[in-house]
């Protein structure tokens, strides 16, 4: 996302309670990217899946999603108070009998939204990481940026997000109602918690290897609309061309070594035949970025090959 307007998005409502506790996100994007589900039911995802021609959140997607969470707090016989931005999307006309809505003050709304005290931040820098790690070890294969920016489609990105959600911890959401301003309940809620050095230590393993800063690459998005009103990167080389077996003699036939640019098609390939199951293409996107960690890692420690600045410099 570059500007106010951008085309490729995906807009999300995120909601959490002071418990530690977090809601299924909602996701919102175009009735045109809705292809890739064609053949896979929208229960499969991992996210509530709603869409509509600018991926924008309205009243109605708001009010549906109102609706369902007063559900859900009726059958669990509960009564709660929720939060808002007072956003133009966010109103509804209706009334609920077990969410009792509060919209939080305009002008205070950064100082007193717990979302805004750091669960947001480190989600996106965790979403930002996924998408870098997996675009790696593609770039000495694409031709353009661009080329490079479709090899995540929506699916992918989905992923992205609820692997980076479930990375949110409960003593991270704890720790941001206390920040707002939320009066502390009866469970201790310590100060800090090791979430914040593994988000940390994700943030240094990428400063390492790009180009741009990193800071300003987690807030890109920050001036995109969400509603109507409102480097040089290594590349690890082929492992065959590193081998040495030529000058020793073997009697048996020695395995074929696998590079790393090899088992990423490979998981693509699979990826792609597993596209209407998303139970195995979230099996298959674990193995992929756990691979992609890794290629991460040993480029740390090699010399520089490949730069991301190319795909942005004028031919």
């Amino acid at each position: 996302m570059s500007g106010q307007l951008c085309k490729e998005r995906l807009t999300i409502l995120f909601c959490i309670n002071m418990a530690g506790q977090k809601e299924q996100l909602l996701v919102v994007g175009k009735e045109t990217l809705s292809r890739p589900f064609k053949h896979l039911s929208l229960n499969e995802l991992p996210v509530n899946w709603q869409s509509n021609n600018k991926a924008w959140m309205t009243r109605e997607i708001m009010t549906t999603w109102l609706t369902q969470l007063n559900r859900k707090m009726k059958l669990q016989n509960r009564k709660i108070i929720l939060f808002l931005d007072n956003a133009a999307s966010h109103h509804s006309h209706m009334n609920f009998t077990n969410v009792k809505i509060v919209f939080l003050p305009p002008i205070s709304t950064a100082v007193c939204q717990p979302l805004d005290q750091g669960i947001i931040q480190n989600f996106k820098i965790e979403y930002r990481s996924l998408m870098l790690q997996h675009l790696l070890p593609k770039i000495d294969s694409a031709s353009s940026a661009s080329e490079l920016a479709n090899s995540i489609n929506v699916l992918e990105a989905l992923y992205f997000i609820q692997t980076s959600w479930n990375k949110i911890k409960a003593t991270t959401i704890k720790n941001c109602f206390l920040k707002a301003g939320f009066p502390q309940t009866n469970q201790n809620v310590p100060d800090f918690d090791d979430e914040d050095d593994k988000f940390q230590a994700s943030y240094r393993n990428l400063k390492n290897v790009i180009p741009f800063n990193f800071d300003d690459f987690v807030k890109i998005d920050k001036v995109v609309f969400t509603e109507e009103n409102s480097i040089e990167i290594q590349v690890e080389p082929d492992l065959a061309e590193m081998s040495d077996s030529d000058d020793e003699t073997i009697e048996e036939i020695a395995e074929p070594i696998v590079s790393y640019k090899d088992a990423f098609e490979h998981i693509a390939l699979l990826k792609q035949f597993a596209k209407d199951d998303f139970i195995a293409f979230n099996l298959l996107k674990n193995v992929e970025t756990h691979f992609e960690t890794q290629l991460l890692k040993l480029n740390q420690s090699r010399p520089k090959q490949s730069t991301i600045i190319k795909f942005f410099q004028p031919n």
